[in-house]
């Protein structure tokens, strides 16, 4: 684990307790030969970011691509912003693509130049160029279930999928949303 040991040994990063829990869970799923689906809960503030970028820097140890799908464009930016240190201080270039991705962007996708990749739902085309697609990140904004999972099925490739909401999904929504994701 070398990126990750990398990041966790810099000073002011690091898992607590729960969220290494959490992290365990997407670990075990990401090492089975079945794609993972599954959903990531906690409350505002729970570290969920955290466990997501554990979950990245995991993906790209082996030489695959994670790509993070935001509901919006500033949403992704944000994001982006609030990682792009972070990767870039493990030695990983990360990349925010546009709400359409230049043919340089699709390029660097096609090559796998870049491991970490930050976008919008409205990217999900983009998804097909990706050389070594490993990791869908999905912010779904809504616990009615905004995003349609089923667009991450026409791939060439099939990517584990890592769900999560803003704000804890109540168990009766999750059931009926999110019946086919596990439930970390």
């Amino acid at each position: 684990h070398g990126l990750l040991a990398r990041a966790l040994g810099m000073a002011g990063w690091s898992l607590s307790d729960v969220q290494e829990m959490a992290f365990d869970e997407i670990r075990r799923d990401l090492r089975r030969p079945i794609p993972m689906a599954r959903l990531l809960q906690g409350d505002i503030g729970s570290g969920k970011q955290s466990v997501i970028q554990a979950s990245m820097l995991s993906m790209a140890e082996v030489a695959f691509q994670s790509v993070f799908l935001a509901p919006d464009p500033l949403t992704a930016e944000h994001r982006f912003l609030f990682a792009e240190s972070f990767f870039r201080s493990v030695g990983l270039e990360p990349l925010l693509l546009s709400h359409h991705p230049s043919r340089a962007q699709i390029d660097l996708l096609k090559r796998g130049e870049t491991l970490i990749v930050y976008g919008t739902h409205a990217s999900v085309s983009a998804l097909g160029e990706c050389k070594k697609l490993g990791l869908v990140i999905v912010e779904d904004p809504s616990p009615t279930g905004f995003f349609d999972l089923s667009q991450l099925e026409n791939l060439s490739q099939r990517p584990d999928v890592l769900v999560f909401t803003a704000t804890p999904v109540p168990a009766s929504i999750l059931l009926s949303v999110y019946g086919g994701l596990a439930l970390t």
